[in-house]
């Protein structure tokens, strides 16, 4: 099976999300990507298996692919706020008054969509192209 790994260099940091349009060319024939930030370090107990659930789920149903990770300071991150069946509800950039205290660490899925929805984003206040924002989109 294996892996296959591409990149693209972001020219200056104009934001997580422009990623997928950096790297439009390099994913258009896939049917999922992946986008991880370097300097995470992930591991745990069955770990894999629920990295190959996500990308299975992205690959069988469409969207998008996120988790969550329960911290102290929740305002320092993007949270993810579900509901009682676990189903993503709502998404904030670093909160004032959090709805919860799921942090999204920087492992997403997403399927083949994902260069279109980053193209109708608008950049922030902060001038970027926010992930969070391109996740609402999947939500929405």
């Amino acid at each position: 099976m294996g892996i296959k790994l591409v990149y693209a260099i972001q020219p200056e940091p104009k934001g997580l999300a422009q990623a997928f349009l950096i790297g439009r060319d390099l994913i258009a024939n896939e049917d999922t990507s992946a986008l991880v930030l370097g300097d995470n370090v992930f591991f745990g107990h069955d770990f894999s298996k629920e990295i190959e659930g996500a990308a299975m789920h992205v690959r069988t149903v469409g969207g998008t692919a996120i988790f969550g990770y329960t911290v102290r300071d929740p305002e320092r991150y993007g949270i993810v706020e579900l509901d009682e069946s676990g189903m993503a509800i709502s998404l904030e950039e670093k909160p004032k008054a959090p709805k919860s205290r799921l942090a999204v660490p920087c492992l997403y899925f997403y399927d083949r969509d994902v260069v279109k929805y980053a193209e109708k984003l608008s950049p922030s206040v902060r001038g970027e192209l926010e992930i969070t924002d391109l996740n609402r989109k999947y939500l929405e």
